[in-house]
């Protein structure tokens, strides 16, 4: 650990801390020379630690669904969903400002910390009073103690989100993935693993999931020594409230349409069926939530810093959305296409049930991504109300849709999901490029979806069906199909590298010369005007302005 870092203190009580400077070596201009780490770097730190924690975390529950039952899971995953709802709390104490605002004082820090450790007591006394009654609406008794002792831990993630934040403001990404990777090998390899060798059943997930939250909450503050003293100003409060209450609104939102489903399928199935449900829903999202949790941390954070630089933010957003539905949409739908021989090598044979529900939520995991990067782009923008309008939209269509569907089987909910999911992205793309003025429409990102999605489909579907016909074991059909989907991403990597190098830098200066003059046309146009005058070809100037303004 760097000792210049963990020694860092912080201005006195009254002194502005600007965005770049909140600490003595958060200005990025003060590392050493070659540690200077710009939107790239980072989001290559955070998709390595997010690779890195999603290996550990498949080679963990490869074990764990060997050592337990679908019922444990179940029960847990009951509680959890309820005490997920504390993390989306931290939010109506604006620790997000912490990383949008321009200036902070170390007031602003001592005020935000005060309002966690509140919140974080509010709701662990709410939920240990309250967990007989939840239990008992969901019909679930037995998961009235895990509610109760696993309420204790929402104090503990309280008190790690200001730190989380500070961390994220100075955009030191390595760090925050170096702890989501220790924190999760801690709690499942060390603790985890062998209470579900002694038979400790549900409660081997519970102490789990303690460890990772303290060994997070170590950890952070060991990096961001900032100020305990509470502190509470009237004035103060009400501008961090301010804008944590439409990011409370839009956490909530977010928790409603991530759990609703698990809820209504609690409601009305056994705990066993729960638990089936549970952990595909683990097998799909697992994956595209490591990485959109990373990657929205870092364009959050690039964002607010570029927020009046809308060009910056077009390249930005425009970029994130071409990788993340490149890779995206051939790896899940893979997935979904091999969900049965992928439930059995990873979960075993008691799990085999799970494939129904594989295969419509995998391809739905694309879509939640897409909508993943545009997110921080609103928020950035101060637009919150937008993503609001669209989760309260999409959560009702959620619930109206789950309800409908309550009786019949589980695979059902999660058709209703995928229906759900693609509204919502297509929605919220449109949304989010329209905020940027950009250029590139909705027409035009779907046809590049249905184009991947379709050449998925096909080629990955042809060889499975074939080999499943000639009787090829489970693991081999698996790695065929990684084998497949590798080809898959190199030959639509490739192709984009060649479409953005062709012609890029004389394209995008005519382009921009263009398009700057007067009388150019707003967003939605195919091609700015007088663009046939120029000396390029119309796929040229298509191409560039696809993957490159």
């Amino acid at each position: 650990m760097d000792a210049s870092i963990v020694s860092a203190k912080l201005p006195a009580a009254n002194v502005p801390i600007h965005s770049n400077a909140a600490f003595k070596n958060e200005n990025m201009s003060d590392r050493p020379a070659g540690r200077k780490i710009s939107l790239a770097g980072n989001l290559g730190w955070a998709a390595a630690g997010s690779v890195t924690r999603l290996s550990a975390q498949l080679m963990c529950q490869m074990v764990l669904a060997r050592l337990l039952l679908p019922a444990d899971y179940g029960i847990f995953s009951i509680a959890l969903i309820i005490t997920t709802f504390a993390s989306f709390l931290s939010e109506f104490g604006g620790s997000a400002a912490l990383v949008k605002n321009k200036e902070i004082s170390v007031l602003d820090i001592r005020i935000n910390f005060t309002l966690q450790v509140l919140i974080g007591l509010f709701v662990t006394v709410a939920l240990a009073c309250s967990a007989s009654l939840i239990a008992e609406l969901l019909h679930k008794p037995d998961c009235a103690p895990v509610l109760r002792v696993l309420s204790l831990n929402c104090s503990l993630t309280m008190l790690s989100v200001v730190s989380q934040r500070l961390l994220a403001r100075q955009m030191r990404f390595r760090e925050i993935q170096s702890i989501n990777i220790a924190g999760y090998l801690l709690g499942y390899v060390f603790i985890g693993i062998p209470m579900a060798y002694l038979h400790c059943g549900v409660w081997a997930l519970v102490a789990a999931w303690f460890a990772q939250t303290g060994t997070t909450l170590l950890f952070s503050y060991a990096l961001i020594r900032h100020n305990l003293v509470p502190y509470l100003s009237m004035g103060r409060v009400a501008a961090q409230i301010g804008f944590g209450i439409q990011t409370f609104v839009s956490g909530i939102l977010t928790w409603g349409i991530v759990s609703v489903d698990r809820i209504v399928v609690a409601r009305f199935n056994s705990p066993a069926n729960l638990g089936l449900y549970t952990n595909a829903y683990n097998l799909a999202s697992a994956p595209i939530w490591q990485i959109v949790s990373s990657l929205q941390q870092v364009l959050f954070s690039n964002a607010s810093k570029d927020q009046n630089d809308t060009l910056r933010l077009q390249t930005s957003y425009r970029r994130s959305l071409i990788i993340v539905s490149t890779i995206a949409i051939p790896a899940f739908f893979t997935l979904a296409l091999a969900s049965a021989e992928v439930v059995f090598l990873v979960y075993g044979a008691k799990w085999v049930a799970a494939a129904l529900v594989v295969t419509p939520l995998a391809m739905a995991m694309p879509f939640y991504a897409m909508n993943g990067v545009s997110t921080p782009v609103m928020w950035a923008k101060g637009r919150i109300s937008l993503d609001v309008s669209t989760q309260a939209v999409t959560l009702g269509c959620l619930v109206a849709g789950l309800l409908l569907v309550s009786r019949l089987q589980m695979a059902a909910a999660a058709w209703v999901v995928l229906v759900t999911y693609i509204g919502r992205s297509l929605a919220v793309v449109h949304m989010t490029s329209r905020l940027l003025d950009d250029c590139v429409n909705l027409w035009r990102w779907m046809r590049h979806w249905l184009a991947v999605g379709t050449a998925t489909l096909i080629l990955q579907g042809l060889t499975l069906e074939s080999a499943r016909r000639f009787g090829v074991s489970a693991p081999a059909i698996v790695v065929l199909a990684g084998l497949l989907l590798s080809i898959l991403l190199l030959a639509e990597l490739y192709l984009l590298s060649k479409i953005r190098a062709y012609g890029a830098e004389k394209t995008l200066l005519s382009a921009a010369q263009v398009w700057n003059a007067p009388g150019a046309l707003k967003c939605g146009s195919r091609f700015p005007p007088k663009a046939r005058l120029l000396p390029l070809t119309e796929p040229r100037m298509q191409w560039t302005t696809w993957c490159s303004c």
